[in-house]
């Protein structure tokens, strides 16, 4: 095999390995009376393929809004199971 050959086989290998990532995601939003909503979320992901990927992770959520007339208060917390396939 020549040098040109063997760095194309290693390419093509390192092409076809899983890859693991952490991914995050985190939003606010303000509500009336001094009150708002936090939602944060991490999962990670496996991708098997360029095609197919499988993630685990954990969704959190708190807030709360106060007016004259309600009042209204979450804290959930949620697990996250997925499976991704790219046709």
């Amino acid at each position: 095999m020549t040098a040109l050959a063997v760095a194309r086989s290693r390419a093509q290998r390192s092409k076809s390995r899983p890859v693991w990532r952490v991914e995050s995601d985190l939003d606010g939003f303000p509500a009336p009376g001094g009150g708002g909503l936090l939602d944060t979320s991490a999962r990670v992901v496996w991708a098997a393929s360029h095609h197919a990927s499988m993630s685990l992770g954990i969704r959190y959520q708190t807030g709360e809004a106060t007016q004259d007339t309600f009042f209204n208060c979450v804290h959930q917390r949620t697990a996250l199971a997925g499976l991704r396939f790219d046709f």
